[in-house]
């Protein structure tokens, strides 16, 4: 895959058919003023479910998403991704490849025959053939572990301001 292929920033990697920044959105730091008072006035909390084995990644996502007013479920593996999937009207799924029971590209390919909730998804492994298999299954983004929060909840607002 070229390099142009895909927009990478501090161990996020985006393909640009499937997430179209506007603007100057992608940032660090806090919400602006503006965002702050639509999501106030009428703002819906969105659904985050994150498919990861290590707990440790779990509540990082977590605490990071709770003070912004994100309602998140976890799972700890691909069966418990698609179960969870199905329970939940779903707004994003953060899925780990690694993981026991089912890795992450097979509960994937499992949920895109349902559902086109947006996917991210996580490793700490950078293979090209599963980043490009995840790609063509139609992911958002890939997320390198370890990553900074930050970079995950700027992704978020920049999908749902």
């Amino acid at each position: 895959m070229p390099a142009s292929d895909f927009l990478a920033l501090g161990g996020l990697s985006c393909f640009p058919e499937n997430l179209v920044l506007v603007g100057n959105i992608l940032r660090a730091g806090s919400l602006s003023l503006v965002e702050g008072i639509i999501r106030s006035l009428g703002g819906t909390m969105k659904t985050v479910l994150i498919a990861d084995d290590d707990p440790i990644t779990v509540k990082k996502i977590t605490d990071s998403l709770a003070p912004r007013d994100y309602d998140v479920f976890s799972a700890r593996d691909g069966e418990e991704c698609l179960k969870m999937a199905r329970e939940h009207d779903l707004d994003i799924i953060f899925l780990d490849v690694i993981m026991p029971v089912m890795d992450g590209l097979e509960a994937l390919r499992e949920l895109r025959k349902t559902s086109d909730v947006p996917v991210v998804i996580m490793s700490a492994y950078g293979n090209v053939e599963k980043v490009e298999e995840a790609r063509q299954l139609g992911i958002e983004c890939f997320l390198s572990k370890p990553f900074d929060s930050e970079i995950l909840v700027d992704l978020l607002d920049v999908m749902f301001p």
